[in-house]
């Protein structure tokens, strides 16, 4: 009987305290999955720090090489004006002239250096960019008869497509 109340109470917390058939492999899974998500986590931080790099340096050759013919050509609809001209202050031109500043503002913002703002993606808005000056499509005609010296010339692509190029291979690593 003692024998009997032994093994009972030997067998009692195997069965209360094991495992008894229970699946670990699963387990195995879930932590390596973990770890290959902590890994994936990681790569993405690199990632992200590397495209923060590469964000980086676009804008500081923008900053030399570009920023300046922008604020001659494109700043007055693209960004802030410095300065308007003296016709802004006519009743309805000012009007005009702040629905177009608006809308262009939407479609890409200058004003806070590369990447810059709008509806795109710093690459989107390189690959429009780039669309827009090879097809010299900006400014818009109304714009340009009025401030002839807003052209873009050839020299002045010729710099603006070099960087965008060079910011498109990049961006696309």
């Amino acid at each position: 009987m003692k024998q009997l109340f032994f093994t009972i109470g030997m067998i009692i917390p195997l069965l209360v305290f094991a495992h008894g058939k229970e699946d670990h492999s699963g387990k195995k899974a879930e932590k390596a999955e973990n770890q290959k998500g902590q890994q994936m986590h990681q790569k993405i931080d690199q990632t992200g720090q590397m495209k923060k790099l590469q964000i980086e340096t676009i804008n500081k050759n923008y900053q030399i090489n570009v920023k300046g013919i922008f604020k001659q050509k494109c700043i007055d609809c693209h960004g802030v004006p410095e300065k308007y001209p003296w016709y802004y202050k006519v009743p309805g031109i000012k009007q005009i002239m702040d629905h177009d500043i608006q809308e262009a503002q939407e479609h890409l913002d200058m004003s806070n250096d590369f990447p810059f703002g709008g509806h795109g993606t710093p690459l989107s808005d390189l690959k429009e960019l780039r669309k827009t000056v090879k097809k010299s499509s900006m400014p818009p005609l109304q714009y340009w008869i009025f401030h002839p010296g807003s052209r873009l010339n050839d020299k002045n692509k010729e710099i603006i497509l070099q960087w965008i190029d060079q910011s498109i291979n990049r961006l696309s690593q």
